[in-house]
């Protein structure tokens, strides 16, 4: 369900203001800071470092307060740290930003601190700090997949963003929880649904998506997400009426009409209607500023990948390409285990991954499984399986990821070349190919 300039749409005043791609765009960072917040202004949106670049506080302020001025102007994140672990009254408000600032790169950290941000009473985005130096601040949370939102700091946005890092880190029961204690807004019923989709509970995502209309773009997506589920589920004719739903009203963000499309378009294959299908893909091929690519048998090639134009294998990306896509591990463990696992057993935890859209932890997974197949294959002299080299593939030419798509095909030729090839269209690309 990942949406692919940023466009920041809000449904009503307070609403969140999502930030999604424009389909017919390049994909651009959806803030303009490292932080996973954001000083609104006539200028748009400014990080809170560049809002107090020019700030000096008054001579009446205390020395603790300048610090954490300085330290945000200054990105000194230990600074923060360091005020957050003391007694001062300010220590509730430098642990809040020390995690709004480690939110992007170290997520177990920055939940433990948003966490106890909670915790306090009262809480610390109500501190008169705040009000003087960042008015208005608003807290940046993913959603879903592709769905990145602004909303007013408050408890159900830092308990938002504290679940996304949650699930990040695979606390999914806990995000679950933590969100199931909160009014279900839409964007909360997203979020929920989300988690669910990406813990494998596809009935407790149909479930918390029950009773929606299409009222605006943030209830538009959570019917994708119950299309999602209902798919996974099973139960297609329900899954092709929601997202029908999802796409009834013509002024939805064109991202949120993309995402509809695909899935649908995945779903019309998986019950056999490919014209139907193709019309699809035509109209998200429409949406991107490109031309319908016409009959179905034009665009696949004989290994049943969309036909897109390819590098050169001379091309001097290739090189970095082929290093991403090399084999890591050998001869390591029982043949054809990843993380004491056979490669076999994590296909529903690849199904729930492509389910919920998460393209990049789906991608890290499948490169370690390569590992794992062309192992096996090699010091048991059997037949590769190529079953997640072209899930991989699939996954990479989504993203219009060429170079890396290219390195894989390459790397996948030398293994049947070296082991020979089983079945190409083995259970798992049958069921999980089709997610893609």
């Amino acid at each position: 369900m990942a949406l692919g300039g940023r466009a920041g749409r809000a449904a009503s005043p307070g609403a969140p203001r999502l930030l999604l791609d424009d389909p017919a765009a390049a994909p651009s960072a959806p803030l303009p800071t490292a932080w996973r917040c954001v000083v609104p202004g006539p200028d748009g949106d400014r990080g809170p470092e560049a809002a107090l670049a020019e700030v000096r506080p008054s001579l009446g302020a205390g020395r603790t307060e300048r610090s954490i001025v300085t330290a945000i102007a200054k990105d000194q994140v230990g600074q923060l740290v360091d005020v957050s672990a003391s007694d001062h009254d300010l220590a509730p408000v430098a642990q809040l930003l020390v995690g709004l600032r480690q939110a992007g790169g170290d997520p177990m950290g920055a939940s433990r601190a948003l966490i106890a941000a909670l915790d306090e009473a009262p809480p610390p985005w109500e501190h008169r700090f705040l009000r003087k130096y960042l008015p208005d601040l608003q807290v940046c949370a993913v959603l879903a997949p592709g769905v990145p939102a602004v909303l007013p700091a408050s408890r159900d946005a830092i308990s938002l963003l504290v679940a996304e890092l949650l699930t990040a880190t695979g606390r999914h029961l806990d995000a679950a929880a933590l969100l199931g204690n909160l009014h279900p807004q839409p964007e909360v019923v997203l979020a929920l649904a989300a988690v669910h989709l990406a813990s494998g509970h596809h009935e407790a995502a149909i479930d918390v998506t029950e009773r929606l209309s299409n009222t605006d773009d943030l209830t538009a997506l959570c019917l994708i997400a119950r299309g999602v589920a209902l798919r996974v589920a099973g139960r297609f004719d329900d899954a092709l009426a929601v997202l029908d739903q999802a796409m009834s009203v013509p002024d939805r963000h064109p991202g949120i009409i993309v995402a509809a499309l695909g899935e649908r378009s995945d779903l019309l294959k998986l019950v056999g209607d490919d014209l139907a299908a193709q019309a699809d893909i035509d109209r998200i091929t429409a949406l991107e500023g490109g031309e319908p690519v016409g009959d179905l048998g034009e665009v696949h090639a004989e290994d049943g990948h969309r036909d897109a134009p390819l590098p050169p294998a001379d091309d001097p990306g290739m090189a970095e390409a082929r290093e991403w896509a090399r084999r890591r591990l050998t001869g390591l463990g029982t043949p054809g285990t990843f993380a004491g696992r056979h490669h076999q057993s994590y296909e529903p935890d690849l199904e729930a991954m492509l389910a919920a859209a998460q393209w990049g932890t789906a991608e890290h997974l499948l490169l370690g499984l390569l590992d794992a197949v062309e192992d096996e294959a090699d010091e048991l002299h059997i037949p590769i399986d190529s079953s997640y080299f072209r899930t991989l593939i699939d996954v990479l030419e989504r993203e219009k990821r060429h170079y890396e798509a290219l390195a894989i095909r390459e790397r996948l030729t030398e293994a049947i070349e070296r082991c020979g090839e089983l079945g190409v269209d083995g259970p798992i690309t049958r069921q999980h190919r089709a997610r893609v």
